[in-house]
């Protein structure tokens, strides 16, 4: 079974969630001295399907700008975070309501 070394790209997806079919989009952590970074456009808007591995988002580091992709199926619900907001790695900036509870 593969170890998580926790050298992922795409958004951190908390299990514990406010509802069980709610699930919380956290910014990525990037790289080990990623620090504050501006989360620069949604690409998709609260009430659309999003399906994992489509791009959700776009964040802006000192290393460039990334194209952050969903971490899970559903409808994305809320937008905690504006566009051209300053954020930070791990801070919850959307919420997703899954279509299925999603294990990953």
């Amino acid at each position: 079974m593969p170890l998580d070394n926790g050298n992922t790209a795409g958004p951190k997806v908390d299990k514990q969630s406010l509802h069980p079919s709610i699930t919380i989009v956290k910014v990525a952590y990037l790289h080990p001295r990623m620090g504050t970074s501006t989360l620069v456009q949604w690409l998709k808007s609260p009430g659309e399907q999003v399906k994992r591995g489509e791009p959700l988002y776009l964040v802006e580091t000192n290393k460039g700008i990334f194209e952050i992709c969903c971490e899970a199926d559903g409808v994305f619900e809320s937008i905690l975070v504006a566009e051209k907001a300053k954020v930070k790695p791990l801070q919850e900036i959307a919420t997703i309501k899954c279509s299925v509870l999603n294990e990953g």
